[in-house]
């Protein structure tokens, strides 16, 4: 999985990842979402793992499909998990709405396990913020520092009434 900077963000399993060669050389456009990252004790020393969901469509579709897949992320985003496993007239909804129609079923999250924690299930504030200033927005660009600035502030004006320095 890489992601929309260039970078290798995850993998898949073989088998899944043999399929995605194949789409991708029919000629698809693939887009993983993030769903959630978690980190698991076991196998050891540990390991971070996640779910995506992962969509694609022809070059044919691409104006029906730009949209929901949007609609999608910005679900994933705020933490709900649609469930996007589904053909026929699912995607005929799609395609009839012009990407506008989003699934009303919900994925559930894995069960918790010993060991187990979800580190991040949907986008903070902050992300936010980040994403806004990444597309020229000043303002957020500005709060955004301003935001860690003064988190760091508050870490030093802690540490020091702690009598650490």
């Amino acid at each position: 999985m890489v992601n929309r900077f260039g970078a290798r963000v995850g993998h898949f399993d073989p088998g899944f990842s043999r399929e995605l060669s194949l789409k991708k050389a029919q000629d698809m456009t693939l887009v993983a979402i993030l769903s959630f990252v978690a980190f698991s004790e076991q196998p050891e020393p540990g390991e971070y793992w996640g779910q995506a969901a992962v969509l694609g469509y022809t070059p044919r579709e691409k104006a029906v499909f730009e949209p929901f897949v949007q609609g999608i992320a910005n679900l994933m985003g705020k933490g709900i998990r649609p469930q996007v496993d589904f053909e026929g007239r699912a995607v005929d909804q799609i395609i009839e709405s012009r990407g506008q129609w989003l699934p009303s079923n919900r994925e559930p999250m894995p069960e918790k396990r010993k060991g187990m924690a979800i580190l991040k299930r949907k986008r903070s504030f902050t992300d936010g913020l980040v994403e806004q200033g990444r597309k020229g927005n000043k303002g957020c660009y500005f709060l955004s520092w301003a935001l860690m600035l003064g988190l760091v502030a508050l870490i030093v004006f802690g540490l020091k009434a702690c009598g650490v320095f």
